[in-house]
């Protein structure tokens, strides 16, 4: 399948420098999306164990939800908001999984990354990697009656979204305004998940954990509820890592 070359990247024309000379681990067979080896790498989903199929299939549930979710941000914050354009960009990060985009995205063991979601930097080759926790996956695919449950994993999704767009035009991840975008558009997301509920993020020790609300419907005031959200934001950015948090500095004002 020759079309999968890409003009960029002169090497991908060669059938084995096209999987960037690693063919355990970055193989394509259909000339579509780059599946990490840890998920299942050059296997179809009819060659991969339950398992993987079934986190393959996740991801791409969670992914369309976050896409039918725009719908619902626009009508709520409006079409020319920061939540809606962000959401989007984060959205349209991932592009579709037959664009070769070069976003690669795999599981790995909780112990291996302390967020449950990571973005690396884009590599020499243009390739960004997303990498989530394989506990969020399990939760995901813990529910009775093989229903999945995608509404935590869109909301996570579209925050390493957000830094593959980030990664993708060369700002840096991992600073105080990064990780505050990352969020929030992981609130704009929760926000419309629950319009006649709550939404929140977990901090704290494990067996201790809190809830810090993002939202809640019953802030009627929509200043209160922009000042609520941010400061959820912040105390989830300040938090120490082994809380939950980021352990960031919020920027010194000039």
């Amino acid at each position: 399948m020759l079309n999968s070359g890409r003009p960029n990247l002169p090497q991908s024309w060669n059938r084995y420098a096209y999987t960037l000379n690693n063919p355990l681990k970055y193989i394509d067979p259909d000339g579509l999306y780059e599946w990490g080896a840890s998920l299942g790498g050059k296997k179809s989903d009819a060659e991969v164990s339950e398992e993987i199929r079934n986190r393959r299939a996740l991801f791409k549930a969670a992914l369309a939800r976050a896409q039918t979710n725009l719908e619902a941000i626009k009508k709520k914050f409006g079409e020319t908001s920061d939540a809606y354009i962000k959401a989007q960009k984060a959205v349209d990060a991932y592009g579709t999984f037959g664009d070769k985009n070069k976003v690669f995205v795999g599981v790995v063991a909780d112990t291996k990354q302390d967020k449950a979601g990571n973005t690396s930097p884009m590599d020499s080759n243009g390739n960004v990697y997303v990498t989530f926790q394989q506990s969020k996956f399990d939760q995901g695919l813990a529910n009775s009656g093989g229903q999945m449950d995608t509404e935590a994993l869109a909301g996570l999704t579209t925050h390493e979204g957000w830094h593959v767009d980030e990664t993708k035009h060369g700002i840096s991840l991992g600073t105080w305004d990064s990780e505050y975008s990352g969020l929030f558009v992981q609130t704009v997301m929760g926000t419309v998940e629950h319009p006649n509920g709550w939404a929140h993020f977990f901090l704290g020790p494990e067996g201790n954990k809190r809830e810090v609300q993002f939202w809640n419907s019953s802030w009627t005031e929509a200043d209160r509820a922009v000042t609520n959200r941010d400061n959820a934001i912040r105390e989830v950015l300040q938090a120490p890592k082994n809380e939950g948090g980021y352990g960031l500095n919020p920027p010194k004002k000039p």
